[in-house]
Formats: C-alpha cells, sequence, structure tokens
C-alpha cells in the first residue's frame, strides 16, 4: 500500500477547504454571471478550478503553491472587504510559500517549522478571538452572536432553543473553547487534545446551517489537523484504508461533487431555483469532511492515550515570525483604531470607539489614526471600505464579521 504521507493529506484538505470557502455563499457565482471578466470573477474562478486539480493530485507541490498564490490574489483584489476565514486561508498560504518554495530549487522541506508555523498562527487567531468575547454584549444572552446562531443549531436539530444550553451555555461553551483550544495547542504534551478540541468546537458550529459556517470551520479543521504528529496518519491509513485521500476513488467523488457545487451555484445565480440542491451536495461533502476529520483526530486521541505520544516541540523562523506580527497588528486594530471588522473578532459583539468601550479590559479605542474621530453611520468611510462596523448601539446588536 503506498505510504500516506502527512503533506498530501493535508494539500487534499486545503483544497477542499479552500472550495468550501469559495462556493459557501453565490458571491463568486453572482460575480461569474453579472461581469465574467472582472479581476474578482477570473481570479476565484482560476482558483476554483486549481483546487480541483490539487484534489486529483494533492502530492504535487507545483499544484499546491498555485492554489496559495491565487488565493493571495483574490484576498488583495478583495481587501478590505474579506471575511475572517478568508484572512486566515490568506496567511496561512502565505507560510505555505515560505516553506514550500524553497523544495522547488532543492532545498530540504523543514517538516518540523511548518507545522510550528501552523500552531502559532491558530493560536494567534484563536487568542484574539477569546479576547474579543471578553465584552458584555457577548454575554448578554438577548445581544449575544453565540445565542442568536445556537437558535439556528438548535432549529437544524429540531430541539427546543429555550434549554440551557442554548441560553448562556452557548455563550460560555464558545469563550472557554476558544481559550482552552488556544492554551493547549501551545505545549507539545497537550497538543493532540487541543487539536481534537478544535476539530468538535469547529464541527459544532458547522451545524448553524444559515450562516454557511462551514467555510471557516474547514480552514481551522485542516489547519489542526496538520498539526498530528506524521505516526498517527500511518496508523489512520491500516485502520481507515478506504476513507484516505489518496484512494484515488475518493478524490474523484470529491472532485465531481465540487464541480456540481459550482455549476449549481452559476445556476442559482442565474435565476434558477436549485439553491435547496445546492446546499444539500455542500452539506453531504461537508459531513464526509467532518468524518475523516473526526476519525483522524480521534485516533490521534487515543494514541496519545495509550503511547504517549506527544507532538514535536515549537520551532520559530524569521518568516514565521513576520507572518505573526501582520497578524498581531490585524487583531488589535478595534483597540488601536486601525478597522474594527475583520480583526478576528467572530462575531463577538465588540464595541470599542474613542468614548466607550463594551469590552471587560480594554476601557477605550486609542484611535491613534483618527479614524473614528466625528464618524456617522452613513460616512462615505463606511460605504466605500467597510472596515469598521457601525458605531453606537448597533455595533453591539449586529453580529457582523
Amino acid at each position: 500500500m503506498k505510504k500516506l504521507s502527512p503533506l498530501t493529506l493535508f494539500a487534499f484538505l486545503w483544497g477542499c477547504a479552500t472550495l468550501f470557502s469559495l462556493t459557501s455563499n453565490i458571491a463568486w457565482h453572482t460575480a461569474l454571471v453579472d461581469d465574467p471578466f472582472s479581476m474578482r470573477s477570473i481570479a476565484e474562478t482560476a482558483l476554483a478550478f486549481s483546487c480541483i486539480v490539487l484534489l486529483l493530485r494533492p502530492s504535487c507541490v507545483k499544484c499546491l503553491l498555485t492554489v496559495s498564490i491565487l488565493q493571495i490574489v483574490d484576498v488583495l483584489i478583495l481587501l478590505p472587504q474579506t471575511p475572517n476565514h478568508r484572512l486566515v486561508l490568506f496567511f496561512a498560504n502565505i507560510v505555505i510559500l515560505i516553506h514550500f518554495l524553497p523544495t522547488l530549487s532543492g532545498k530540504t522541506f523543514d517538516e518540523k517549522r511548518f507545522r510550528s508555523a501552523l500552531v502559532l498562527l491558530l493560536v494567534t487567531v484563536y487568542a484574539f478571538s477569546f479576547f474579543a468575547k471578553l465584552n458584555t454584549a457577548f454575554f448578554d444572552p438577548t445581544l449575544s452572536c453565540a445565542i442568536q446562531f445556537s437558535r439556528n443549531v438548535a432549529a437544524f436539530l429540531q430541539v427546543s432553543p429555550e434549554g440551557s444550553f442554548f441560553g448562556h451555555g452557548a455563550i460560555l461553551y464558545t469563550v472557554i473553547a476558544e481559550a482552552v483550544i488556544a492554551i493547549l495547542l501551545l505545549p507539545s504534551r497537550t497538543r493532540i487534545y487541543g487539536v481534537f478540541l478544535g476539530v468538535l468546537f469547529h464541527v459544532s458550529l458547522s451545524l448553524d446551517i444559515e450562516h454557511h459556517f462551514y467555510d471557516f470551520s474547514s480552514v481551522m479543521i485542516t489547519l489542526l489537523l496538520v498539526c498530528l504528529p506524521s505516526a498517527i496518519l500511518s496508523d489512520v491509513q491500516k485502520r481507515w484504508a478506504w476513507l484516505m485521500p489518496p484512494t484515488r476513488a475518493l478524490r474523484r467523488i470529491y472532485a465531481v461533487t465540487f464541480l456540481i457545487i459550482i455549476s449549481l451555484g452559476v445556476f442559482v445565480a442565474m435565476g434558477l431555483a436549485l439553491d435547496t440542491l445546492a446546499i444539500l451536495a455542500s452539506y453531504i461533502l461537508w459531513q464526509l469532511f467532518c468524518i475523516l476529520a473526526l476519525i483522524l483526530s480521534g485516533t490521534a486521541v487515543l494514541f496519545a492515550y495509550r503511547a504517549g505520544m506527544r507532538c514535536e516541540p515549537l520551532q520559530f523562523s524569521t518568516g514565521t515570525s513576520a507572518v505573526l506580527f501582520v497578524m498581531i497588528l490585524n487583531g488589535i486594530s478595534p483597540y488601536i483604531g486601525l478597522k474594527s471588522r475583520t480583526t478576528f473578532a467572530m462575531y463577538s459583539n465588540l464595541r470599542v470607539e474613542p468614548s466607550y468601550s463594551n469590552h471587560f479590559i480594554v476601557p477605550r479605542s486609542l484611535d491613534l489614526f483618527g479614524y473614528q474621530s466625528g464618524r456617522t453611520l452613513d460616512s462615505a468611510l463606511e460605504k466605500k471600505l467597510l472596515i469598521f462596523q457601525p458605531m453606537g448601539e448597533i455595533a453591539e446588536r449586529e453580529c457582523i464579521w
């Protein structure tokens, strides 16, 4: 049996995550129908079909690098109106380029430094998301985004949203999970448990079908799984060979299904009533993705418990430090007044202004650049750039990324 390469598995899952990001709503399909020659339409169409090729050839480094470059270009085109999950994709793809490009000239790939870079990327995202949620609005059941989203999950599960879990429980679950995941990922001894908890957390988030959170969940789950020790993948291959992406039939199933989803999205954008079918196809494929993720992370926990297996210690590099610096700058943007959207706040109800803050720790925005001074809800800056969420109470009541 052909050996399962951790990087092959990562490339396959990365292609899936990028396609889930593109197809989770019809924004790309609408742009493609309205203006097929716009920069966004061209970039995202090229990105989508590059991902299809990557699914079919996950061992091809050039295919992975092509997807990374095109996704980076796509984000640069969309800026500043870029959702958080695409920013995470953006920074992760920069890490991919830093570590994989040298291999084209014959240099040895440093897998340990690559894994370490992605671990630190994940910790940064979880830390800022947790910190942003430490505010009065998020802990208020009448305002909290966690409550709004948990009701959608309750509707999907066909249970009453009046239970304790769908009240304060959903708020505490979100905050505690993000904090614990970040803490567990740092030490090599507990990282495997952090990966498993993270997979469970993001699978549960994706149950909110209305907000198609599987786009964000697929990105985070893929990054979490690549943090697992390589030895675990060998064991999973022995036990679940039929489920592993290197299986040609499985790769083709994913590729063809994504092509169907893309086609249905275009038809929906053209006005045909096929949205239910498109959602169903996406959700079926997402369930297969979740099963694979749960098997991988669950097996890792068994290995860690029975054999005392642990991950390798983190290793820093200059390239990783530069990426982390930009990510940290993005994360602190609401508190220094640089911007208040797409800052890894993740639907936190955060409201930080020069004269007011609902945060438990940060008393107000420093507004170092004067962008927030004298702004109104209908300001030209807000309409054109959308880097600031609305100020005032509406900022607390609207669940804005």
